[in-house]
């Protein structure tokens, strides 16, 4: 496994020897990644990890008062941690048989970023905010170097690929569910699994501190698994990543069943980002280079602009966001195919998980010739263009008013009509071939209205659509003697009765004023909506955030209320394009909502919650009873 250690052996026992050297090391590493935080400790007291690398003396600005006396500190600090890395890297590889240079390489690497980051940090003059920004982008960075490092400095590429692909098929990414009852899950549980849950998870002994009062150096997640109540413990710790050890884990009960939602979310968010990404960026290169070139090539590319009259990697990444809107079609086949994969990878594996998670939700319908792709909307834009905007969205609602106008009027003439036949076939006085004829016409006019329906965009269809969809379904399925025997189904008429009841009720002659103060509340909630998450109720199919609910479950997708529902031409100039940012968005909406509802039921962990709830309530009676008997 390591040819290149025996190469310098002069002897048979000096082969033993190295054998011998790397089944200890092997068997060491093995120890050490299997103790956790303890082998960290356990590698700084061997002297594996040296802890001069964490703070090289003498090279800290103490006297830093600004930005540059920080900069200048991170960069000695960098410095002066990379070179004692190499150093110490220089030793082991001469002294370790299993070291290999990928690892020296991420080690050197990793320990320049550190050294510049405590440099900064250490000068005393980074806030907590920065100094987690810090933090983030050093595990960015140092994930993006071990992923292209390796003894050949592809070898961990390599594999780290792999592990993508697999990942990526189905079953794993897309088919990581968060609960055993989740659609397609292979731990499916019964219906009272909660009842049979023993654990209590009460938290372990720490010198004390697991009793410091809430109020005292104590997070939201703290304070939950301090809770009196054992239901709220449980739905935090299957919910969220608890750096907590529990008198269960003692037990040797384990803390959760499977990986908690918030560790689902980073894998399928951050798995899926990377994978899609790569592939973007592999389709960008045989673009622009005709093959698939090198990382530092690859970065050099994505920063410069061609000269060729090529596309830059920002209009590559906008051109796939035309694409995707136009249902797949754009003249460059390298964007048709990035498009192709982030529509498989990311729009429709999690589009499809929440329509059959998330209560309510469905993909939009489409416009003819539009593929669907997410509506973000860009909030500069309409900040700067806000009058522009607040006017463009009055004449769309005032067109749209013109044309629900005119079906409206049909539909009230038609229903009229269907209430004339139906009191002339109720009164069962028409001869047989009359009969046979009106029910003939009854049925011709219902097939008319429910086109209307079809074709009516808002609310007050959308029961009567799903109802529809349902019934024909169930015709699609039904033998030739069934439909003999009962020519129509009749299961969506009730659904349709009330769609065209909505309809015939609802305003149609509002003046333009009255329309722009709507357009005028429809900016207040883009604006308003929370940053980095699609706005549910503002963009029909697109998932987003709940904004202004009152009661009820929270409506998602394409059967969320509201009256903007605009084509990606309308909304093309006025939402981010970028599609990077846009996949990036979607996932954060999606992922969580839908990993929540197949956990707990919903997104909104109803269930969970109202657990505790009931609880609570039934001893407060119980107290109530006891104090009322006197005992």
């Amino acid at each position: 496994m390591y040819p290149d250690r025996f190469m310098t052996s002069g002897s048979p026992l000096e082969t033993l020897a190295i054998m011998r050297r790397i089944d200890e090391e092997e068997g060491d590493q093995r120890t050490l990644e299997a103790s956790g935080w303890a082998g960290v400790v356990a590698q700084f007291g061997a002297g594996i990890l040296d802890p001069t690398l964490a703070l090289p003396a003498g090279t800290l600005y103490k006297s830093a008062t600004g930005g540059y006396a920080i900069g200048r500190s991170a960069m000695s600090m960098a410095l002066a941690g990379g070179a004692q890395a190499a150093l110490t890297e220089g030793m082991l590889q001469a002294n370790q048989e299993t070291r290999t240079l990928g690892q020296s390489t991420t080690t050197i690497a990793t320990s320049t970023i550190l050294s510049g980051l405590l440099g900064a940090g250490a000068a005393g003059l980074l806030s907590p905010i920065e100094r987690r920004v810090m933090e983030r982008a050093w595990d960015e960075a140092r994930a993006t170097m071990s992923a292209h490092t390796g003894e050949d400095g592809t070898a961990f590429a390599q594999a780290a690929q792999r592990a993508t692909d697999e990942l990526s098929t189905p079953g794993s990414i897309e088919g990581l569910a968060a609960n055993e009852n989740a659609p397609g899950s292979a731990l499916a549980a019964s219906a009272g699994a909660a009842a049979t849950d023993t654990r209590t998870l009460e938290l372990s002994g720490a010198l004390g501190f697991e009793k410091v009062p809430m109020g005292f150096l104590s997070s939201p997640l703290r304070k939950t698994l301090q809770s009196s109540s054992v239901e709220a413990r449980r739905a935090a710790a299957d919910t969220f990543e608890a750096p907590y050890r529990f008198v269960d884990n003692e037990q040797g009960i384990a803390t959760t069943e499977g990986p908690t939602v918030e560790r689902l979310a980073r894998i399928n968010i951050d798995g899926t980002k990377v994978q899609v990404g790569d592939e973007m960026a592999r389709q960008y290169q045989l673009y622009r280079f005709g093959q698939e070139v090198g990382m530092a090539r690859d970065t050099w590319a994505r920063w410069t602009s061609p000269q060729d009259g090529k596309m830059s990697w920002t209009q590559f990444k906008q051109g796939i966001s035309e694409a995707l809107m136009a249902d797949g079609r754009h003249s460059d086949p390298y964007i048709r195919a990035a498009a192709q994969r982030v529509r498989e990878k990311v729009f429709d594996p999690w589009s499809q998980r929440a329509e059959k998670s998330l209560e309510g939700f469905k993909r939009g319908e489409q416009a003819e010739g539009e593929g669907f792709f997410p509506h973000y909307w860009n909030k500069e834009k309409v900040i700067a263009e806000r009058p522009a905007f607040t006017d463009k969205l009055t004449d769309l609602y005032e067109s749209d008013q013109v044309t629900k106008a005119a079906a409206q009027q049909r539909l009230r003439g038609m229903s009229d009509q269907l209430t004339a036949l139906r009191d002339r076939l109720a009164r069962g006085d028409l001869s047989e071939d009359a009969a046979v004829a009106a029910r003939l016409e009854h049925d011709q006019l219902r097939g008319r209205i429910e086109e209307e329906i079809a074709a009516w965009d808002g609310q007050s269809s959308q029961e009567a659509k799903a109802a529809m969809k349902a019934r024909a379904e169930r015709e699609a399925a039904r033998t030739p003697e069934q439909r003999e025997a009962k020519p129509r189904l009749e299961s969506a008429d009730d659904a349709v009765d009330k769609a065209v009841r909505r309809i015939l009720d609802s305003r149609r002659d509002l003046d333009r004023e009255e329309l722009r103060g709507i357009a005028r509340e429809t900016v207040d909630r883009i604006l308003g909506s929370p940053d980095g998450r699609l706005p549910y109720d503002l963009d029909v199919g697109h998932g987003g955030a709940r904004i202004g609910h009152n009661g009820g479950p929270p409506l998602r997708g394409s059967q969320n209320a509201r009256s903007f529902n605009v084509t990606n031409a309308w909304a093309k100039d006025w939402i981010e394009t970028d599609i990077e940012q846009v996949m990036s968005v979607y996932l954060r909406t999606m992922v969580p909502d839908v990993l929540l509802a197949e956990r707990h039921g919903d997104a909104e962990m109803t269930e969970a919650f109202r657990r505790p709830h009931d609880r609570c309530r039934a001893r407060q009676a119980e107290r109530g009873g006891a104090a009322r008997r006197g005992t």
